[in-house]
């Protein structure tokens, strides 16, 4: 029997601090949400899809310790988006995405469950992937 995968990208190699990123995506066709980018490596350039994302209800930067928000993992986003300064129109009518916290991600644990968040305004947040998909915020 195998293990399943582990919900938050695993990073090899030395296990440094990588770009992490929280983005408010309005007036796409999925509906309003967030989006979750984790850098899994150094990227090559502005389009290199090197963040792993998840389409979140909530920021997982804004929960509560004990609350919990939806996790839906979608497709990689480019590395330009790590660094956002502000509101940008997609392409194609999908909506405008803003900015609303950046920083950098760590392995929490060794299980590959969760996450330690750290961000630029100098708060933390660890979440942990529930059974269900979804995140909670654990901070220890």
């Amino acid at each position: 029997m195998t293990e399943p995968a582990p919900p938050f990208p695993v990073l090899t190699g030395k296990s440094l601090p990588q770009p992490a990123a929280v983005l408010r995506h309005t007036g796409g066709a999925q509906g309003d949400h967030f989006d979750v980018l984790l850098a899994t490596r150094a990227p090559a350039n502005d389009d290199d899809l090197v963040c792993a994302t998840w389409r979140t209800a909530h920021d997982p930067g804004g929960l509560a310790v004990g609350e919990s928000t939806t996790a839906d993992r979608i497709g990689a986003h480019r590395a330009a988006y790590l660094s956002l300064s502000g509101a940008q129109q997609l392409s194609a009518d999908r909506g405008t995405v803003t900015p609303v916290r950046a920083g950098t991600w760590l392995a929490h644990g060794l299980r590959g469950t969760e996450i330690e968040l750290h961000w630029s305004d100098g708060a933390r947040t660890v979440m942990t992937a529930l059974p269900d998909g979804s995140w909670k915020r654990i901070d220890t």
